[in-house]
């Protein structure tokens, strides 16, 4: 088992994938594993050869999953869990990246602290400023007021960290077209686990995609 997942997301963003997936750069090689779950978009053939010609290139374990048929974001997330054989998840969308050198810090924490979950800034290329920030690191206690507090910190998946053995069993299909499992993940955690805001920026918020999902009759509530 390794250290830290990094579970992504994909659907039918091939360039925008090799730019997050290029992004990678940590000199804790063996801690780490990526975890690409492609939820059989149009252009599955394009990203799996992406992938595989990545594979040869980057030292990182890769492990890439298509799905059969399209999932929706919420059953992909759970698919990702799944796959991933780390001690920590770290969630990110295919049109998101990390800072340069910014997983270092990440894994040199996660190693030398193991909180229950871990929240970091992004910063936001639309707006031009850092989000999901405050002022200086410090212990996330765990409680309904907290979540009150921090839970909208969890609505972007991008940068998320959980300790896997610590999520629930869950029911997936109650989360069907609903795109918040991960707020429900969040706030489990918080509910029950002191956590960490450790404030350095891990993750550059791009969302140049089509959304952070792609759109599919399993993802949004139809009207």
């Amino acid at each position: 088992m390794r250290l830290l997942t990094i579970a992504i997301t994909s659907f039918s963003r091939v360039s925008e994938l090799e730019r997050c997936i290029k992004s990678i750069d940590t000199k804790y090689i063996n801690k780490v594993e990526i975890v690409v779950s492609e939820d059989c978009s149009p252009k599955k053939h394009e990203i799996s050869k992406l992938v595989t010609n990545l594979t040869k290139k980057i030292p990182y374990k890769v492990n890439f999953n298509t799905n059969n048929h399209n999932l929706g974001y919420d059953k992909n997330i759970k698919k990702l869990i799944d796959l991933s054989n780390s001690e920590y998840i770290l969630f990110i969308t295919d049109d998101d990246a990390f800072r340069a050198k910014s997983l270092d810090k990440i894994i040199y924490f996660l190693e030398n602290n193991k909180p229950s979950f871990l929240l970091t800034p992004f910063f936001h290329e639309k707006h031009k400023k850092n989000q999901r920030k405050y002022y200086k690191s410090h212990i996330v206690n765990s409680g309904i007021e907290s979540i009150k507090k921090y839970i909208f910190d969890s609505i972007l998946v991008s940068g998320l960290i959980f300790k896997k053995s610590l999520l629930p069993e869950y029911d997936v299909n109650k989360f069907h077209k609903l795109i918040y499992s991960q707020v429900y993940l969040f706030s489990y955690l918080l509910y029950r686990y002191d956590g960490f805001y450790l404030d350095d920026v891990l993750i550059d918020c791009i969302e140049d995609g089509e959304n952070a999902y792609g759109i599919s009759k399993n993802n949004i509530n139809e009207k």
